[in-house]
């Protein structure tokens, strides 16, 4: 309707609700009312808390300290700028991947554990793509040159530039090998839809086969550099000191009295040198300053939230989420209640830095979020711990890269020439044990699924964290 085509006033009938008013009729007026908004806004106050070395010179310490080469990735193409991918046996891949969860977790509504564990013990339908195995004629159906293709541009996506794939290498991984993989999936998943819906599942499934062993293929040859080229050295201050404070962004409504007064009690601490024994300060609203003498700066700030709660200020760098603050919490339980275990040895902890601490590069890279060294003369025992879920790792946790660290760790070629240093890896999970060892023992053998997964140096915290730290410290301090 026209505005000359409107009623001048409003009929009888007709009651006034709301007026609105458009802000005219130019574009930009979205942009001026967010400027307007942005000017209204209330800025959170930065407070910083300084950090702090323990030691003046931890140099003096001669902690050891793996340091690999800058510009990984870079150094690593010079060196191998083309790698043929190819299958090899002695590769050893073991690749999982289960369509099952398409069928059974394809619903709206959560399944109990009762039915979580139902599926869990389905015996699972294993399907091939090797031409004298299958007997699928969808397989025979798909488009190789496009799979082909495909594969080449993740393999760009993913910038795995120095890996040549041609067609005939792609073709013999797929259709003529079939020990790296096992493909998991139903008869009713397979058989479901028409024919041209079929073979788009067997072409998706194919694809991320290929896909997992060129991930593979692409870390397992990396890692071999690095381990050529990871180099054993001495921790620097620098290594130690890789922040030199915290910045809490505080709303005024947050900037307690009480806030204030904490801040300044843990102020006063670090003027006075005093590293403490694990001494915790509490600022509200939730975060916790531990004061550990055992750990190489001082003070950590930790901030466990609960499942679905939202941390209320920002920090940087991050605080210890809850699995970690458990871990520090039990560490310096152990050091407090087992002084006598530790008669003899040093012990120091540093909290690794995400991507610019000590990683090892498998995937997308692996940054255990602690370090811990144990020092007996000229002994030195390193360990790598990772208070870390397993629940979103697919397939067998037991083929993760994070879990074969352990067994993989001291191949690095330096470490081998140094007599008295030992690398482990460990894994601390939060997830349940009962979804994790259907995969690896017998259903109801928990028993021997624990001796399994603390073979490979894997733990479960409902085994008691406490427990968990003794094991780990026992592997070194028991062995005298």
């Amino acid at each position: 309707m026209q505005p000359e085509q409107l009623p001048e006033g409003l009929p009888e009938h007709v009651e006034v609700l709301e007026t609105l008013r458009i802000f005219g009729m130019d574009s930009k007026y979205v942009s001026k009312f967010e400027d307007e908004i942005k000017k209204e806004e209330i800025k959170p106050e930065t407070i910083t808390i300084k950090i702090k070395p323990t030691f003046v010179d931890v140099e003096a310490k001669k902690l050891i300290h793996l340091r690999e080469p800058e510009n990984v990735t870079k150094k690593f193409f010079e060196e191998f700028p083309r790698i043929d991918l190819e299958y090899n046996n002695d590769y050893q891949f073991s690749l999982i991947l289960d369509k099952y969860p398409n069928v059974y977790h394809n619903s709206s509504k959560a399944i109990d554990d009762d039915k979580e564990d139902e599926h869990s013990s389905i015996k699972k339908n294993s399907v091939k793509f090797k031409n004298d195995t299958n007997s699928y004629r969808e397989i025979r159906l798909i488009n190789k040159r496009r799979l082909w293709l495909e594969l080449r541009e993740y393999k760009l996506q993913e910038k795995f530039y120095n890996i040549y794939i041609s067609f005939e290498a792609m073709d013999d991984l797929l259709w003529k090998n079939d020990a790296w993989y096992t493909l998991y999936a139903s008869e009713e998943y397979l058989r479901a839809g028409s024919l041209q819906e079929r073979v788009e599942r067997w072409h998706d499934m194919a694809l991320s086969l290929l896909k997992m062993y060129l991930k593979a293929f692409f870390t397992l040859h990396k890692k071999q550099w690095l381990s050529k080229n990871t180099k054993v050295d001495k921790l620097t201050e620098s290594d130690v000191m890789q922040d030199k404070e915290y910045r809490l962004e505080v709303l005024p409504e947050q900037k307690t009295e009480l806030l204030c007064q904490q801040l300044d009690k843990l102020k006063r601490k670090l003027e006075d040198d005093a590293a403490g024994n694990g001494e915790v300060i509490i600022l509200p609203p939730k975060f916790k300053a531990v004061l550990f003498d055992r750990h190489l700066y001082q003070p950590l700030l930790s901030y466990p939230l609960k499942k679905g709660e939202k941390q209320e200020i920002p920090v940087s760098p991050v605080a210890l989420n809850e699995s970690e603050t458990e871990f520090l919490n039990a560490i310096m339980r152990y050091c407090k209640k087992q002084p006598q275990e530790l008669q003899g040895y040093e012990m120091y902890l540093l909290r690794n830095k995400s991507k610019q601490g000590t990683g090892f590069f498998m995937n997308a890279g692996f940054y255990p979020d602690f370090i811990m060294w144990i020092v007996k003369g000229k002994k030195q025992w390193i360990s790598f711990i990772e208070p870390h879920g397993m629940l979103h790792e697919k397939g067998d946790v037991l083929s993760c890269d994070k879990v074969k660290l352990a067994h993989t760790i001291n191949d690095i070629e330096d470490v081998k020439k140094h007599k008295n240093l030992t690398l482990n890896s460990y894994i601390i999970t939060p997830t349940p044990i009962k979804r994790i060892w259907p995969s690896i023992a017998p259903k109801d053998d928990q028993e021997e699924a624990l001796r399994i997964l603390h073979e490979h140096h894997l733990y479960a915290s409902e085994e008691g964290i406490d427990n968990v730290v003794m094991s780990i410290v026992g592997d070194v301090v028991g062995k005298k």
